[in-house]
Protein backbone atom coordinates (compact mmCIF):
# COMPACT_ATOMS: atom_id res chain seq x y z
CA UNK A 1 0.00 0.00 0.00
CA UNK A 2 1.32 3.48 -0.90
CA UNK A 3 1.04 6.53 1.32
CA UNK A 4 -0.48 9.87 0.34
CA UNK A 5 2.10 12.44 -0.71
CA UNK A 6 0.27 15.51 0.58
CA UNK A 7 1.78 15.37 4.04
CA UNK A 8 5.26 16.83 3.89
CA UNK A 9 7.95 15.55 6.24
CA UNK A 10 10.01 18.29 7.91
CA UNK A 11 12.84 18.06 10.43
CA UNK A 12 12.72 20.81 13.03
CA UNK A 13 15.17 21.27 15.93
CA UNK A 14 13.09 18.99 18.15
CA UNK A 15 13.38 16.24 15.53
CA UNK A 16 17.15 16.68 15.27
CA UNK A 17 17.47 16.63 19.06
CA UNK A 18 15.54 13.35 19.16
CA UNK A 19 17.71 11.88 16.39
CA UNK A 20 20.96 12.83 18.12
CA UNK A 21 19.75 11.70 21.54
CA UNK A 22 18.95 8.24 20.17
CA UNK A 23 22.39 8.09 18.52
CA UNK A 24 23.93 9.17 21.84
CA UNK A 25 22.19 6.28 23.58
CA UNK A 26 23.04 3.75 20.85
CA UNK A 27 26.73 4.53 21.30
CA UNK A 28 26.63 2.88 24.75
CA UNK A 29 25.52 -0.69 23.85
CA UNK A 30 28.11 -0.61 21.09
CA UNK A 31 30.81 -0.10 23.72
CA UNK A 32 30.06 -3.14 25.86
CA UNK A 33 31.19 -5.84 23.43
CA UNK A 34 34.60 -4.42 22.47
CA UNK A 35 35.56 -3.27 26.00
CA UNK A 36 34.62 -6.57 27.63
CA UNK A 37 37.93 -8.35 26.85
CA UNK A 38 39.82 -5.45 28.49
CA UNK A 39 37.49 -5.41 31.47
CA UNK A 40 37.62 -9.18 31.93
CA UNK A 41 41.41 -9.12 31.78
CA UNK A 42 41.80 -6.31 34.31
CA UNK A 43 39.24 -7.65 36.80
CA UNK A 44 39.90 -11.35 36.09
CA UNK A 45 36.26 -12.02 35.19
CA UNK A 46 34.87 -15.27 33.84
CA UNK A 47 32.81 -15.39 30.66
CA UNK A 48 29.72 -15.79 32.81
CA UNK A 49 30.44 -12.64 34.82
CA UNK A 50 31.30 -10.81 31.64
CA UNK A 51 28.01 -11.85 30.08
CA UNK A 52 26.10 -10.68 33.15
CA UNK A 53 26.81 -7.08 32.11
CA UNK A 54 24.42 -7.49 29.17
CA UNK A 55 21.89 -9.07 31.52
CA UNK A 56 22.10 -6.11 33.93
CA UNK A 57 21.88 -3.67 31.00
CA UNK A 58 18.72 -5.44 29.82
CA UNK A 59 17.33 -5.39 33.38
CA UNK A 60 17.62 -1.62 33.30
CA UNK A 61 15.57 -1.60 30.10
CA UNK A 62 12.89 -3.69 31.80
CA UNK A 63 12.67 -1.17 34.65
CA UNK A 64 12.11 1.59 32.10
CA UNK A 65 9.41 -0.51 30.47
CA UNK A 66 7.61 -0.81 33.81
CA UNK A 67 8.00 2.72 35.16
CA UNK A 68 9.09 4.97 32.28
CA UNK A 69 5.62 6.27 31.40
CA UNK A 70 4.93 7.07 35.06
CA UNK A 71 8.08 9.17 35.21
CA UNK A 72 7.15 10.97 31.99
CA UNK A 73 3.68 11.80 33.30
CA UNK A 74 5.02 13.01 36.63
CA UNK A 75 8.10 14.96 35.50
CA UNK A 76 7.51 15.55 31.78
CA UNK A 77 9.36 14.24 28.75
CA UNK A 78 12.08 16.90 28.88
CA UNK A 79 13.43 15.95 32.33
CA UNK A 80 13.18 12.26 31.44
CA UNK A 81 15.12 12.76 28.19
CA UNK A 82 17.87 14.95 29.64
CA UNK A 83 17.95 13.01 32.92
CA UNK A 84 18.50 9.81 30.97
CA UNK A 85 21.36 11.47 29.09
CA UNK A 86 23.03 12.56 32.34
CA UNK A 87 22.56 9.05 33.76
CA UNK A 88 24.27 7.56 30.69
CA UNK A 89 27.30 9.83 31.23
CA UNK A 90 27.48 8.98 34.94
CA UNK A 91 27.22 5.26 34.19
CA UNK A 92 30.04 5.56 31.67
CA UNK A 93 32.33 7.25 34.19
CA UNK A 94 31.42 4.72 36.91
CA UNK A 95 32.38 1.92 34.52
CA UNK A 96 35.63 3.65 33.58
CA UNK A 97 36.74 4.02 37.21
CA UNK A 98 35.28 0.74 38.53
CA UNK A 99 37.69 -1.69 40.11
CA UNK A 100 35.16 -4.26 41.34
CA UNK A 101 32.62 -6.31 39.43
CA UNK A 102 29.80 -5.03 41.66
CA UNK A 103 30.52 -1.51 40.39
CA UNK A 104 30.74 -2.53 36.74
CA UNK A 105 27.45 -4.42 36.96
CA UNK A 106 25.81 -1.45 38.67
CA UNK A 107 27.10 0.78 35.88
CA UNK A 108 25.59 -1.51 33.27
CA UNK A 109 22.24 -1.44 35.10
CA UNK A 110 22.32 2.37 35.30
CA UNK A 111 23.18 2.77 31.62
CA UNK A 112 20.49 0.30 30.56
CA UNK A 113 17.90 2.13 32.66
CA UNK A 114 18.85 5.66 31.59
CA UNK A 115 19.50 4.72 27.97
CA UNK A 116 16.06 3.17 27.70
CA UNK A 117 14.54 6.34 29.16
CA UNK A 118 16.10 8.19 26.22
CA UNK A 119 14.87 5.62 23.72
CA UNK A 120 11.31 5.61 25.03
CA UNK A 121 11.15 9.43 25.19
CA UNK A 122 12.52 9.77 21.64
CA UNK A 123 9.99 7.26 20.27
CA UNK A 124 7.11 9.09 21.94
CA UNK A 125 8.32 12.56 20.88
CA UNK A 126 8.79 11.60 17.23
CA UNK A 127 5.52 9.68 17.09
CA UNK A 128 3.55 12.68 18.35
CA UNK A 129 5.51 15.26 16.36
CA UNK A 130 5.21 13.53 12.98
CA UNK A 131 1.91 11.63 13.37
CA UNK A 132 1.18 9.75 10.11
CA UNK A 133 4.80 10.30 9.04
CA UNK A 134 6.16 8.69 12.21
CA UNK A 135 7.53 5.76 10.19
CA UNK A 136 9.88 8.13 8.33
CA UNK A 137 11.03 9.82 11.54
CA UNK A 138 11.54 6.64 13.53
CA UNK A 139 13.38 4.91 10.70
CA UNK A 140 15.68 7.91 10.18
CA UNK A 141 16.35 8.05 13.91
CA UNK A 142 17.37 4.40 13.87
CA UNK A 143 19.77 5.04 10.97
CA UNK A 144 21.70 7.45 13.18
CA UNK A 145 21.51 4.99 16.04
CA UNK A 146 22.94 2.22 13.85
CA UNK A 147 25.83 4.42 12.72
CA UNK A 148 26.62 5.40 16.29
CA UNK A 149 26.42 1.80 17.46
CA UNK A 150 28.80 0.69 14.70
CA UNK A 151 31.20 3.58 15.42
CA UNK A 152 31.75 2.59 19.04
CA UNK A 153 33.88 -0.54 18.38
CA UNK A 154 36.00 1.40 15.88
CA UNK A 155 36.68 4.08 18.48
CA UNK A 156 37.70 1.43 21.02
CA UNK A 157 40.26 0.10 18.55
CA UNK A 158 41.41 3.62 17.57
CA UNK A 159 41.91 4.94 21.10
CA UNK A 160 43.69 1.76 22.14
CA UNK A 161 45.96 1.84 19.10
CA UNK A 162 47.08 5.46 19.67
CA UNK A 163 47.77 4.82 23.35
CA UNK A 164 44.84 6.62 24.99
CA UNK A 165 43.34 3.36 26.25
CA UNK A 166 39.90 1.81 26.01
CA UNK A 167 38.48 4.02 28.78
CA UNK A 168 38.64 7.00 26.44
CA UNK A 169 35.44 5.81 24.73
CA UNK A 170 33.70 6.14 28.10
CA UNK A 171 35.17 9.57 28.82
CA UNK A 172 33.84 10.70 25.45
CA UNK A 173 30.25 10.14 26.61
CA UNK A 174 30.37 13.21 28.85
CA UNK A 175 31.79 15.34 26.05
CA UNK A 176 29.00 14.28 23.70
CA UNK A 177 26.40 15.23 26.30
CA UNK A 178 28.03 18.66 26.77
CA UNK A 179 27.78 19.29 23.01
CA UNK A 180 24.13 18.26 22.90
CA UNK A 181 23.22 20.48 25.84
CA UNK A 182 25.09 23.45 24.34
CA UNK A 183 23.26 23.31 21.00
CA UNK A 184 19.82 22.08 22.09
CA UNK A 185 19.25 23.25 25.69
CA UNK A 186 16.62 25.75 24.52
CA UNK A 187 14.49 23.26 22.57
CA UNK A 188 11.02 22.93 24.09
CA UNK A 189 9.93 19.32 24.53
CA UNK A 190 6.12 18.99 24.50
CA UNK A 191 4.17 16.71 26.76
CA UNK A 192 2.13 13.77 25.55
CA UNK A 193 -0.75 14.46 23.19
CA UNK A 194 -3.97 13.64 25.00
CA UNK A 195 -7.51 13.11 23.86
CA UNK A 196 -10.36 15.47 24.71
CA UNK A 197 -11.83 15.09 28.17
CA UNK A 198 -14.91 17.33 28.19
CA UNK A 199 -16.97 14.84 30.13
CA UNK A 200 -16.32 13.38 33.51
CA UNK A 201 -15.49 9.71 33.55
CA UNK A 202 -15.90 7.05 36.18
CA UNK A 203 -12.70 5.33 37.44
CA UNK A 204 -13.72 2.17 35.60
CA UNK A 205 -14.21 3.89 32.25
CA UNK A 206 -10.99 5.86 32.76
CA UNK A 207 -9.08 2.65 33.41
CA UNK A 208 -10.49 1.10 30.23
CA UNK A 209 -9.49 4.21 28.29
CA UNK A 210 -5.93 3.95 29.58
CA UNK A 211 -5.61 0.30 28.54
CA UNK A 212 -3.52 -0.28 25.45
CA UNK A 213 -5.46 -1.89 22.57
CA UNK A 214 -5.16 -5.56 21.74
CA UNK A 215 -3.48 -4.76 18.40
CA UNK A 216 -0.73 -2.97 20.31
CA UNK A 217 0.07 -6.12 22.28
CA UNK A 218 0.25 -8.09 19.05
CA UNK A 219 2.91 -5.70 17.77
CA UNK A 220 4.55 -5.71 21.21
CA UNK A 221 5.04 -9.47 21.04
CA UNK A 222 6.34 -9.19 17.49
CA UNK A 223 8.90 -6.63 18.73
CA UNK A 224 10.03 -9.12 21.36
CA UNK A 225 10.54 -11.73 18.63
CA UNK A 226 12.32 -9.31 16.28
CA UNK A 227 14.74 -8.08 18.96
CA UNK A 228 15.42 -11.68 19.99
CA UNK A 229 16.29 -12.54 16.36
CA UNK A 230 18.56 -9.51 15.96
CA UNK A 231 20.41 -10.01 19.24
CA UNK A 232 20.90 -13.74 18.72
CA UNK A 233 22.38 -13.14 15.28
CA UNK A 234 24.66 -10.39 16.58
CA UNK A 235 25.78 -11.97 19.88
CA UNK A 236 26.38 -15.50 18.54
CA UNK A 237 27.00 -14.90 14.83
CA UNK A 238 30.80 -14.87 15.10
CA UNK A 239 30.82 -18.02 17.24
CA UNK A 240 28.59 -19.75 14.68
CA UNK A 241 30.96 -18.90 11.82
CA UNK A 242 33.99 -20.05 13.83
CA UNK A 243 32.38 -23.36 14.78
CA UNK A 244 30.78 -24.01 11.37
CA UNK A 245 33.61 -23.01 9.03
CA UNK A 246 36.65 -22.88 11.34
CA UNK A 247 37.12 -19.18 10.65
CA UNK A 248 39.63 -17.20 12.65
CA UNK A 249 38.26 -14.81 15.26
CA UNK A 250 39.47 -11.84 13.25
CA UNK A 251 37.71 -12.96 10.07
CA UNK A 252 34.51 -13.86 11.93
CA UNK A 253 34.51 -10.47 13.69
CA UNK A 254 35.05 -8.75 10.35
CA UNK A 255 32.06 -10.58 8.88
CA UNK A 256 29.90 -9.42 11.79
CA UNK A 257 31.16 -5.89 11.22
CA UNK A 258 29.92 -6.21 7.64
CA UNK A 259 26.62 -7.47 9.05
CA UNK A 260 26.30 -4.25 11.09
CA UNK A 261 27.17 -2.13 8.07
CA UNK A 262 24.58 -3.94 5.96
CA UNK A 263 22.09 -3.13 8.71
CA UNK A 264 22.83 0.59 8.36
CA UNK A 265 22.31 0.32 4.60
CA UNK A 266 19.06 -1.55 5.20
CA UNK A 267 17.74 1.22 7.41
CA UNK A 268 18.70 3.88 4.87
CA UNK A 269 16.74 2.00 2.21
CA UNK A 270 13.86 1.46 4.63
CA UNK A 271 13.77 5.16 5.45
CA UNK A 272 13.41 6.10 1.79
CA UNK A 273 10.74 3.48 1.16
CA UNK A 274 8.77 4.57 4.25
CA UNK A 275 7.97 7.84 2.46
CA UNK A 276 5.94 5.93 -0.13
CA UNK A 277 4.76 2.69 1.42
CA UNK A 278 2.90 1.77 4.60
CA UNK A 279 4.95 0.48 7.54
CA UNK A 280 3.06 -2.83 7.63
CA UNK A 281 3.95 -3.57 4.00
CA UNK A 282 7.60 -2.72 4.60
CA UNK A 283 7.64 -4.83 7.76
CA UNK A 284 6.41 -7.84 5.82
CA UNK A 285 9.02 -7.23 3.11
CA UNK A 286 11.80 -6.98 5.71
CA UNK A 287 10.64 -10.19 7.32
CA UNK A 288 10.63 -11.83 3.89
CA UNK A 289 14.31 -10.90 3.40
CA UNK A 290 15.12 -12.49 6.76
CA UNK A 291 13.25 -15.67 5.86
CA UNK A 292 15.05 -15.78 2.53
CA UNK A 293 18.56 -15.12 3.81
CA UNK A 294 18.63 -16.95 7.14
CA UNK A 295 18.37 -20.55 5.77
CA UNK A 296 21.43 -19.93 3.58
CA UNK A 297 23.36 -18.57 6.56
CA UNK A 298 22.28 -21.41 8.84
CA UNK A 299 22.39 -24.45 6.55
CA UNK A 300 24.80 -23.73 3.70
CA UNK A 301 27.94 -25.92 3.67
CA UNK A 302 29.89 -23.12 1.93
CA UNK A 303 31.18 -20.12 3.85
CA UNK A 304 30.66 -17.65 0.98
CA UNK A 305 27.00 -18.61 0.58
CA UNK A 306 26.48 -18.55 4.34
CA UNK A 307 27.90 -15.01 4.56
CA UNK A 308 25.74 -13.95 1.63
CA UNK A 309 22.68 -15.28 3.43
CA UNK A 310 23.71 -13.42 6.60
CA UNK A 311 24.03 -10.14 4.69
CA UNK A 312 20.66 -10.66 3.00
CA UNK A 313 19.06 -11.34 6.37
CA UNK A 314 20.84 -8.26 7.74
CA UNK A 315 19.09 -6.04 5.21
CA UNK A 316 15.78 -7.23 6.59
CA UNK A 317 16.51 -7.60 10.28
CA UNK A 318 17.64 -3.97 10.57
CA UNK A 319 14.13 -2.80 9.68
CA UNK A 320 12.08 -5.22 11.76
CA UNK A 321 12.25 -3.24 15.00
CA UNK A 322 11.74 0.28 13.53
CA UNK A 323 8.66 -0.67 11.51
CA UNK A 324 7.12 -2.86 14.23
CA UNK A 325 7.71 -0.05 16.74
CA UNK A 326 6.05 2.42 14.35
CA UNK A 327 2.97 0.20 14.07
CA UNK A 328 2.84 -0.45 17.81
CA UNK A 329 2.93 3.22 18.80
CA UNK A 330 0.61 4.10 15.91
CA UNK A 331 -1.99 1.67 17.24
CA UNK A 332 -2.22 3.79 20.43
CA UNK A 333 -1.62 7.37 19.22
CA UNK A 334 -3.05 8.99 22.38
CA UNK A 335 -0.92 6.84 24.67
CA UNK A 336 2.51 7.24 23.12
CA UNK A 337 4.33 7.50 26.46
CA UNK A 338 2.87 4.26 27.81
CA UNK A 339 3.20 2.50 24.45
CA UNK A 340 6.86 3.50 24.09
CA UNK A 341 7.70 2.51 27.65
CA UNK A 342 6.21 -0.94 27.22
CA UNK A 343 8.34 -1.39 24.09
CA UNK A 344 11.43 -0.92 26.29
CA UNK A 345 10.08 -3.78 28.40
CA UNK A 346 9.88 -6.03 25.32
CA UNK A 347 13.43 -5.13 24.28
CA UNK A 348 14.76 -5.79 27.77
CA UNK A 349 13.02 -9.16 28.06
CA UNK A 350 14.38 -10.22 24.68
CA UNK A 351 17.88 -9.06 25.63
CA UNK A 352 17.87 -11.03 28.86
CA UNK A 353 16.32 -14.26 27.61
CA UNK A 354 17.09 -14.87 23.93
CA UNK A 355 20.92 -14.82 23.71
CA UNK A 356 21.16 -16.66 27.02
CA UNK A 357 18.72 -19.36 25.87
CA UNK A 358 20.54 -19.85 22.57
CA UNK A 359 23.86 -20.05 24.41
CA UNK A 360 22.51 -22.72 26.74
CA UNK A 361 21.19 -24.73 23.79
CA UNK A 362 24.56 -24.37 22.05
CA UNK A 363 26.26 -25.91 25.11
CA UNK A 364 23.81 -28.81 25.04
CA UNK A 365 23.35 -29.53 21.31
CA UNK A 366 25.97 -27.51 19.39
CA UNK A 367 25.60 -24.01 18.05
CA UNK A 368 24.30 -24.98 14.59
CA UNK A 369 21.51 -27.05 16.09
CA UNK A 370 20.79 -24.28 18.58
CA UNK A 371 20.11 -21.87 15.72
CA UNK A 372 16.79 -23.60 15.16
CA UNK A 373 15.58 -21.16 17.83
CA UNK A 374 15.97 -18.28 15.35
CA UNK A 375 14.13 -20.24 12.66
CA UNK A 376 11.23 -20.78 15.08
CA UNK A 377 11.25 -17.09 16.04
CA UNK A 378 11.07 -16.13 12.35
CA UNK A 379 8.15 -18.45 11.65
CA UNK A 380 6.27 -17.24 14.73
CA UNK A 381 6.91 -13.63 13.70
CA UNK A 382 5.61 -14.31 10.17
CA UNK A 383 2.42 -15.86 11.51
CA UNK A 384 1.87 -12.96 13.90
CA UNK A 385 2.58 -10.29 11.27
CA UNK A 386 0.17 -11.84 8.77
CA UNK A 387 -2.48 -12.19 11.48
CA UNK A 388 -2.17 -8.53 12.46
CA UNK A 389 -2.42 -7.40 8.82
CA UNK A 390 -5.54 -9.48 8.29
CA UNK A 391 -7.13 -8.26 11.53
CA UNK A 392 -6.81 -4.57 10.67
CA UNK A 393 -6.46 -4.17 6.88
CA UNK A 394 -7.88 -0.67 6.88
CA UNK A 395 -5.06 0.70 9.02
CA UNK A 396 -2.30 -0.82 6.89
Amino acid sequence: MTLPTSSEFTRDRLTWLAYLMLAYYAYVPGIFGPVMPFLRSELNLSYTLGGLHLTFFSAGMILTGLFGSTLAHRWGRGPVLWGGAVGIALGGYFLAFARQVSMTLSSALLMGLCGSLIQFAVQAILSDRHAERRAVALTEANIGASLSNALAPLLVAFFTRIGLGWRSVLYLVGGLLAMLSFFFHDVAIPSQVRGDSHHAESPVSSKKKDALPLSYWGYWFSILLFVAIEWCLWVWGAEFLIARFEMSKVVASTVMGIFLSIGVLGRVIGSRLSRRFAASSLLLAALGLCLLGFPFFWLSPWAALSITGLCLAGLGVANLFPFAMTLAVGSAPRQSDLASARIALAVGLAGISAPLSLGWMADQFGIQNAYIVIALFLLAALFLTLTLRQAAPSTH
